[in-house]
């Protein structure tokens, strides 16, 4: 894959993310409840992952340390996304929302210096472009929306537990595909919030308009825009990764704007700078390079002839526990794996 067909993954990505704020708009308006919303996406894109993993038979454990790191990314970051976003949405509206998610290159960049990789003059200039955008957006209003305790609250939590599903699936897919990496982690999102859902409308109180927009949002924002975020994240950086699925956030706003959320002042100017970033990083993408491929799975290492690399060396051979710092340690061979490019970002 070049990079330029990497980019064009993220973001078409970014465009459908783009749009799923005012379908769960609509959803919730209808009676149905934030967790639950969050509930039925999962359950129903975790069937579409596990047929689709199945078929390429790419649908297998790799190491039994991996399931423990699985139901940590389910549930800490994965289900808390959905729920927080949906919250978010709820009480505070697709454009409050969508503002705080525009801060996703700069805790990605964050995470890059943290990790001992600080991004290029470039890319920090996009990073500053996204921030001030941020902040012309927001201080510039936004009519339709409520601010509140609450919504400034579960707003900032969907940012980080987006910018954390970004490292960590980084992580993780240096070893799963992105269809074998969601199978697990979609049905252990579900499971982990049907002890939270109350069904507020019953199976049979809900309209077949209420079940199509929740296999809509299941299929297009959550099966496909997964697949492809994550199919291009495996061979981008984050940060640049960060920077084209921030084209999610004009699109939200717009199609936010069709049910009476609009800027005005300098709140135009802010998100034009916001659009703007994604623009400007796919630019830099344009040569269409080659990327290497990601290294081979020790199983596949021995049936090419060539003997597996030492558990030590393998970033499958750590424990649960460790996925998260081997994101933040240079000097980790997993880290080494998954480490921002400097020629990338």
């Amino acid at each position: 894959m070049t990079r330029l067909s990497a980019t064009n993954f993220v973001v078409l990505a970014a465009v459908l993310w783009g749009l799923v704020g005012v379908v769960i708009r609509d959803v919730l308006d209808a009676g149905v409840g934030a967790l639950e919303v969050a509930f039925w996406r999962c359950l129903f894109a975790g069937g579409l992952f596990c047929l689709h993993a199945y078929s390429t038979r790419s649908l297998r454990l790799h190491a039994p340390a991996d399931l423990g790191a699985l139901a940590a990314f389910a549930l800490l970051v994965n289900a808390a996304h959905y729920v927080t976003f949906n919250v978010a949405v709820l009480h505070g509206g697709v454009g409050l929302v969508n503002l705080f998610l525009a801060t996703l290159p700069a805790l990605i960049a964050l995470g890059a210096a943290l990790s001992g990789n600080p991004p290029r003059p470039a890319t920090l200039a996009l990073v500053g472009m996204s921030v001030l955008g941020l902040v012309l957006a927001a201080g510039g209003g936004v009519e339709g929306v409520a601010v509140s305790a609450l919504s400034v609250g579960v707003g900032l939590a969907a940012a980080l537990t987006l910018a954390a599903y970004t490292l960590w699936s980084k992580s993780l897919l240096t070893r799963y595909s992105p269809a074998a990496l969601n199978a697990f982690v979609m049905p252990l999102s579900a499971l982990a919030l049907l002890p939270f859902v109350g069904f507020h409308v019953g199976f049979g109180s809900k309209s077949p308009e209420i079940w199509g927009w929740l296999v809509v949002l299941a299929v297009f924002p959550t099966y496909l825009a997964h697949l492809l975020y994550q199919t291009g994240l495996k061979h981008l950086s984050p940060t640049r990764a960060a920077l084209l699925a921030s084209l999610e956030v004009p699109v939200a706003l717009l199609a936010a704007a069709f049910v009476g959320e609009r800027f005005s002042g300098w709140g135009v100017v802010g998100v034009a700078l916001i659009l703007g970033v994604p623009v400007l990083a796919a630019f830099g993408d344009r040569g269409g390079a080659a990327l290497p491929r990601p290294p081979a799975h020790p199983r596949r290492r021995e049936r090419r002839g060539r003997p597996p690399e030492p558990a030590a060396a393998r970033p499958g051979g750590h424990r649960p526990v460790q996925l998260l710092t081997n994101l933040y340690n240079p000097d980790n061979p997993a880290a080494r794996a998954v480490a921002i490019d400097p020629e990338e970002v």
